[in-house]
C-alpha cells in the first residue's frame, strides 16, 4: 500500500472535539489556512503515523471562528466514531 508523505502535506490543524450527534467535527485551524480549506475537497488526518484521506460531505463545511470550522466527513456518520478523530493532526497537500 503507498501512503501519503507527510513531507508533500502541511499540517494546517487538528479536531478540537465532535459537534452534535452525528459525527460532525470542529476543526482548529491555523487562520492563514482558511483559503485552502475552502478551496478543498478532502483532508489527510493523521492515524498511527499515517495520512489517511477523508472527502468533505456537500456543504460539509461551515465556518465558526478565526480559527474553527465545523466539518461533515464522508463515512463518519456517528459521534462514536467522530470521537476516533478527536485530537489527530489534520493535513492539506502543500501543492
Amino acid at each position: 500500500m503507498e501512503t501519503i508523505p507527510k513531507s508533500e502535506c502541511q499540517n494546517i490543524g487538528f479536531f478540537r472535539k465532535t459537534h452534535g450527534i452525528h459525527g460532525s467535527l470542529v476543526l482548529e485551524y491555523e487562520p492563514q489556512f482558511e483559503f485552502s480549506i475552502e478551496e478543498t475537497n478532502r483532508f489527510f488526518v493523521e492515524l498511527e503515523g499515517l495520512l489517511v484521506p477523508f472527502f468533505i460531505k456537500k456543504d460539509g463545511l461551515r465556518f465558526r471562528t478565526i480559527n474553527t470550522a465545523v466539518v461533515d466527513l464522508d463515512w463518519v456518520d456517528s459521534e462514536k466514531y467522530a470521537k476516533r478523530l478527536v485530537g489527530n493532526s489534520v493535513y492539506l497537500f502543500k501543492y
